[in-house]
């Protein structure tokens, strides 16, 4: 991915659906994404669910600027595996994003009981780059609300201007790790969010999974009912 401008990405990161948070990287709002169900148009709650990069060099500062938003953000860090990026074929790296949903259960089921169960009690949520675990749950919720693929394919990629300030600092952190030694494209592509490859992930999430609804009830627990209110619970 070739450098962003500097100017452009301050801009952007000024400017929803980016949040400013001293010393927290790449978070933003999943809240104000257009809906559309039955011929009802509505839009995701805002000031409810934040995403975002590790949050452990939070200063004191950005937890000041936490504590002023509407809702009361505890950070919740999930756990899970991670590959290398051989491939450059978006649907191989999606199935990276396919090992994340199938190790992932026991996280996610807990974030969507939590937004059943807590509707007016926001949160944050985070992995280390705020890029696949992340994007992946963050895709996940955005579906189950009814976003248009294509605005979670957009969300998706937001991360590559999220962690531009970041990435040189990424870079120097990963370029001495057996599967990037002498393979800098690999790396790259390891800290690009391709649209592409958020793409192939919603097929692979439709074909194979019949929907997000199919995931929901038979890899989550969740019943029709509680998926009727946890996506009602996200939505103003």
């Amino acid at each position: 991915m070739p450098s962003l401008d500097p100017e452009y990405v301050k801009e952007r990161l000024s400017s929803p659906p980016f949040v400013i948070v001293d010393g927290v990287n790449n978070i933003r709002s999943l809240g104000n994404y257009p809906v559309s169900v039955l011929g009802i148009t509505n839009s995701t709650k805002e000031g409810y669910i934040l995403r975002a990069a590790a949050p452990s060099t939070i200063t004191p500062t950005g937890i000041k600027q936490l504590e002023q938003l509407d809702e009361d953000y505890g950070p919740e860090s999930l756990t899970l595996r991670s590959k290398s990026y051989k491939s450059t074929d978006p649907s191989d790296i999606a199935q990276v994003y396919v090992d994340i949903i199938e190790s992932g259960t026991k996280a996610f089921q807990s974030v969507f009981r939590h937004i059943q169960d807590y509707p007016n009690k926001g949160f944050l949520f985070h992995c280390a780059g705020g890029k696949d675990r992340t994007g992946v749950l963050a895709a996940l919720i955005l579906k189950v609300a009814g976003v248009k693929n294509e605005l979670i394919v957009e969300e998706y990629a937001l991360t590559n201007i999220g962690e531009a300030p970041t990435r040189q600092s990424a870079i120097n952190n990963l370029k001495d790790l057996p599967d990037f030694v002498g393979n800098m494209e690999g790396l790259l592509r390891s800290l690009d969010t391709r649209p592409g490859v958020m793409e192939a992930f919603l097929k692979i999430l439709d074909d194979k999974y019949q929907g997000i609804e199919g995931y929901m009830r038979n890899y989550l627990g969740f019943t029709d009912e509680d998926i009727d209110i946890i996506r009602k619970n996200l939505l103003n």
